[in-house]
Order: structure tokens, then C-alpha cells, then sequence
């Protein structure tokens, strides 16, 4: 026979539960702290997927070439370009998961797009402080990631203006692209 009192009222650990409790919120509170700066830092992965767009155009347009020419040369070319675009897809796939590996290819690829004087050094001196400033290592920790699998319920919130700015450079792309195209059917 059992020694528990069934008539016993049940008991629980309130100071698991408040210890619980402080530990999600400290989790959300680190959150929030940071999450602007995790939303930017996922951004560059997001820009890392649109020259792998560009770059697989590129990558088609130089294969087709190849077949059509029947160079050795534009079919070294194309394989380049293939190797260089799926290098671009996962850098891009490890910076969007806040991988520190990602960071570090990243962050080599950033350095040497300094280089594209003037707009490049704007741009890649910017992704370098996302990806390595004080924000950018905590972003990258194994205790951030552990933070953000506490709290699955805060979401990064895109601002207005952002999206206005980026429909204006898609609808820009885009005019770029299709304006000459339509000039020269001539």
C-alpha cells in the first residue's frame, strides 16, 4: 500500500513556477532589446538571396552562351558563376538562421565588397557592423538563439516606410531592366 494521503490536498512548487515565470520574461525583455538589431542582421540574408537571383541569371545567360558559342572558356565561366551563386545561397541561409559560420564568410565577402568604391564601401561598411558589432555578437550567441526559442511569439515589426522604400527600388529594378528592353525591340 501506497504511504501518499489520498485525502491530502496536492501541492506545488510556487517558486518553480515565479522562477519560471522571471526567466520568460527576461527572455522577452532580451528580445526586445534586441530584436531590431536581429532584423536588420536577417536582412543582409535577404540580400545575399537577391544577388544569388541576379547572379543565377547571370549564371544561366553565361551557360547559354557557352552552349550556343561552344566555348570552353564561357562554360568555366558558367561553372564559376554556379560555384560563386550557390556560395551566396548559403551565406545568405546562414546569416538569416544567425549562424556564426555565415558571420564569418559574411563578413570576408563584406571586407572585400569595401572595395566597390563609393556605393559598396556605404553598404558593405554597414553590414559589417551588423554582423560584428557589440549587438551583432549577442545576435549570434548561443544564448540569444536559445532566447528566441523562448520567445516564438515576438515578431520583428517592418515599418511603412521600409516597405515604401522597397516597392520604390523593386518598381526601379524593374523599370531598369524593362526599359531598355522595350527601347531596343525596335
Amino acid at each position: 500500500m501506497s504511504s501518499d494521503n489520498p485525502y491530502q490536498p496536492p501541492s506545488s512548487n510556487v517558486e518553480a513556477a515565479r522562477s519560471a515565470d522571471a526567466s520568460i520574461a527576461e527572455a522577452e525583455d532580451m528580445r526586445q532589446q534586441y530584436i531590431s538589431h536581429e532584423n536588420a542582421v536577417r536582412s543582409i540574408g535577404v540580400l545575399y538571396y537577391i544577388v544569388v537571383f541576379f547572379a543565377a541569371l547571370v549564371t544561366i545567360a553565361t551557360g547559354f552562351g557557352a552552349l550556343e558559342r561552344g566555348s570552353a572558356e564561357a562554360a568555366g565561366m558558367a561553372v564559376g558563376f554556379l560555384l560563386l551563386t550557390a556560395l551566396y545561397y548559403w551565406i545568405g541561409r546562414e546569416i538569416r538562421r544567425l549562424n556564426r559560420t555565415g558571420r564569418n564568410v559574411g563578413g570576408v565577402f563584406s571586407a572585400l565588397g569595401l572595395l566597390q568604391f563609393p556605393v559598396g564601401t556605404f553598404i558593405n561598411s554597414y553590414i559589417l557592423y551588423l554582423l560584428f558589432s557589440a549587438k551583432g555578437k549577442v545576435v549570434f550567441s548561443d544564448d540569444y538563439k536559445q532566447v528566441i526559442e523562448a520567445t516564438p511569439h515576438i515578431k520583428a515589426k517592418t515599418s511603412v516606410l521600409i516597405w515604401i522604400i522597397l516597392a520604390i527600388l523593386v518598381i526601379g529594378i524593374v523599370a531598369a531592366i524593362a526599359i531598355p528592353a522595350f527601347m531596343s525591340v525596335d
